[in-house]
């Protein structure tokens, strides 16, 4: 009689083999395929029936379940009914998360979303600045280790999974997104900027921050606000200075939201001018009908968020003897 041990070795292997047929097209492309390490699978659809049930390649949840003795459990991804109706009453069809080895990408209906961005520099950027929160003593060092092993493997995935739902009666089913438009694009370069901005919120020895040698105390009582929660409290700064953060710098550009600690680049948030747009048409297919002023300031604003170049940097104070960083740019 195999043993339950055994079993749990094929595990894997029966996986593969019971959700084959929900996979289709090719493997998710990944910059180095190659190497010790890589997964790239094609793309997974999982159907929700119109009581929010889930099935892979036509094979039920209950099936699923049965077949890997309990280990692998679908029904998780059950969608309350309340989803699927109104889903199935706005039109959206399917919705796509595709993950890469240089992104996060997000599809409704086949048509591509804003989405987040990364490489490999950004990636060990990430593991670094785990490191230097760690010595604050806020992060329990088992989730540091995990995070720092986890992202050398991390890089090397390629997953694309579609949650379909049920078409309206009558309506023409949409076809899933070409692979080929799951890669980040540049923004045409006909994209003029309209509006810049650059805030350089210093902080001082006693935590109150200030622009321009004013401070937000200052600022507080011309306005008539209370901004003491912009504030950092003693303990606050040592633990910022005991990390050696000097400043954390978020850029908004024509691309995206770039963000840095120090001089080191984070993943970042990439868009389009057509990506925002359809960002814009799915709200308004959700949430129709939608007030015509509230439509109107949306179909402005988010598109233009591409013609905009706005810096925020925040200033923490420099342990003593230490080097100052120059402030990135992009």
């Amino acid at each position: 009689m195999i043993s339950k041990v055994r079993l749990l070795k094929f595990l894997p292997l029966l996986l593969v083999l019971v959700i084959a047929p929900a996979c289709t097209g090719q493997p998710t492309p990944l910059a180095q395929p190659q190497g010790d390490f890589a997964i790239a699978l094609p793309r997974i659809v999982i159907d929700i029936d119109k009581d929010g049930v889930p099935s892979v390649g036509g094979v039920s949840a209950d099936v699923l379940r049965t077949v890997t003795f309990g280990y692998f459990d679908p029904s998780i991804l059950r969608v309350p009914q309340v989803y699927v109706d109104w889903f199935t009453r706005t039109g959206l069809q399917h919705f796509e998360v595709v993950y890469k080895d240089d992104g996060l990408y997000l599809f409704t209906n086949g048509k591509p979303l804003p989405h987040i961005g990364w490489s490999s520099e950004s990636f060990d950027n990430t593991g670094q600045v785990v490191e230097m929160v760690n010595k604050t003593g806020m992060m329990n060092p088992a989730y540091v280790s995990m995070i720092k092993l986890a992202l050398p493997f991390v890089q090397r995935i390629g997953v694309n999974v579609a949650f379909r739902f049920p078409v309206q009666q009558g309506a023409a089913e949409i076809p899933f997104a070409d692979p080929s438009s799951m890669q980040a694009t540049a923004t045409a370069s006909t994209v003029s900027t309209v509006a810049t901005a650059r805030v350089n919120l210093i902080y001082g020895s006693d935590g109150v921050p200030s622009i321009m040698n004013v401070s937000s105390r200052d600022l507080g009582k011309a306005i008539g606000y209370d901004l003491s929660l912009l504030e950092l409290t003693p303990a606050m700064l040592d633990q910022v200075k005991s990390t050696g953060i000097q400043h954390i710098t978020l850029h908004s550009t024509k691309d995206g939201v770039l963000l840095w600690v120090n001089d080191k680049p984070l993943p970042n948030v990439s868009w389009t001018p057509d990506n925002l747009k359809n960002g814009v048409d799915v709200f308004s297919q959700l949430y129709n009908p939608v007030d015509p002023q509230l439509m109107k300031a949306l179909e402005q604003l988010v598109p233009s968020l591409s013609q905009t170049d706005v810096e925020v940097v925040l200033h923490f104070p420099v342990a003593e003897g230490v080097q100052p960083i120059p402030v990135p740019k992009p």
